[in-house]
């Protein structure tokens, strides 16, 4: 690419969703015509290639954020989502049942539990939540995680780029677990981003204080003003259109507005 870039032959275009420049784009970042960012700002972009960021968000197949009225879906219980990776995460798991076996009888009624889940943890995670008396739904793999996160009422997850934008366009309030030692620290950079913005609670796996953190779980169960507090949060988290965006600028047109 940069053999032909350099003849001329090419222009080169790239994108970052996290909100730190992983490695690859970094080599090369200094021969790319446009540097398109999922998040406002990132950190380790130098001033001198400043001039050709921009700001466009995460390209998707859907253009806007999903609306629908979350109060009439499923009153009766609160929706849990437990995810993070391709099939799980055992860490998250296994920190979110300390917390819950500590529940009340009255607080594990009032809610439905949807937990992506590894193989090797499935009969633990069952042999648990059935003792409870539960609701629960457990699969090793979800297709539709759009649609369970349209009736979620608090994610559990991780801070990746693309779960951070999705937990945006969903509206969903999160509790994130950032994985440990992502590049550059990257995921807990991500989780910051909605942390500052009052749309989540960051907990952390190798620092796990199971006490404290079942008051904030508790307190997110229990507090329906909190959840909507953090929803109305991130409805007020701009979204653009990066995929108009970044062909406006791929086509030299005036049209891009931050």
């Amino acid at each position: 690419s940069i053999f032909f870039k350099i003849f001329k032959k090419i222009d080169i275009h790239i994108h970052e969703q996290n909100s730190v420049m992983g490695k690859v784009n970094l080599f090369f970042l200094p021969y790319s015509n446009n540097v398109f960012t999922n998040f406002e700002l990132i950190d380790n972009i130098k001033k001198k290639f400043h001039h050709k960021t921009y700001h466009v968000g995460l390209p998707s197949l859907s253009k806007n954020k999903i609306l629908f009225d979350k109060l009439d879906i499923n009153k009766e219980k609160i929706i849990i989502f437990i995810y993070g990776g391709s099939q799980g995460s055992v860490p998250i798991i296994e920190c979110f049942l300390s917390m819950f076996n500590e529940l009340t009888k009255k607080e594990i009624e009032k809610i439905k539990l949807i937990i992506q889940s590894p193989h090797q943890l499935a009969l633990k995670v069952k042999e648990n939540l059935t003792k409870l008396n539960a609701e629960y739904q457990l699969k090793n793999y979800y297709n539709n995680i759009h649609e369970i996160l349209k009736k979620t009422d608090l994610a559990i997850t991780r801070a990746g780029a693309g779960t951070i934008n999705d937990l945006i366009v969903h509206q969903v309030p999160s509790i994130l677990f950032p994985l440990p030692h992502s590049t550059n620290n990257h995921q807990i950079k991500n989780a910051e981003y909605l942390e500052n913005k009052q749309c989540t609670i960051i907990m952390h796996e190798n620092i796990f204080n199971k006490n404290t953190n079942l008051e904030i779980l508790r307190n997110l169960i229990n507090d329906f003003k909190k959840r909507e507090t953090m929803k109305q949060a991130l409805n007020n988290i701009p979204l653009p259109n990066a995929n108009e965006l970044m062909l406006n600028v791929l086509l030299d047109e005036e049209k891009y507005k931050i």
